[in-house]
């Protein structure tokens, strides 16, 4: 791989569907890394194009893993409010509901899926 000082790179897609990360540099002997890792002149002055056939990498927010489950059939399940204090004035039968997970409503389900991509969730 070519190292460089002081570049800037940009994302560009191409017409095979890859991911292209071009960068501008100020190395002028900077070769041309290309497909496959084989390594052509370095014709053009300053430029390097690495090919990535994967886009981004895709991470799941963790406080978000830690607060959703999703059940077999891809419904995401999340816990009550109003059960972690001032416990005292709420009756038993209350409680009791409360303590139990209940489906995240559809509204929330596009904000859980950005949050969780690698899940297996159903709309």
């Amino acid at each position: 791989m070519a190292t460089r000082t002081a570049a800037r790179a940009t994302w560009k897609s191409t017409s095979d569907g890859s991911t292209r990360l071009s960068f501008r540099s100020r190395v002028a002997t900077c070769p041309k890394v290309v497909e496959g890792g084989a390594r052509a002149p370095a014709s053009a002055e300053g430029a390097v194009s690495v090919v990535a056939k994967k886009g981004y990498k895709l991470k799941t927010n963790k406080a978000a893993a830690k607060r959703f489950r999703v059940t077999g059939s891809g419904k995401v399940m999340r816990r009550n409010p109003m059960k972690q204090h001032l416990l005292e004035k709420k009756s038993a039968g209350r409680k009791r509901k409360l303590s139990n997970a209940v489906v995240v409503n559809d509204a929330d389900i596009n904000n859980v899926i950005g949050m969780m991509p690698l899940a297996k969730i159903t709309q």
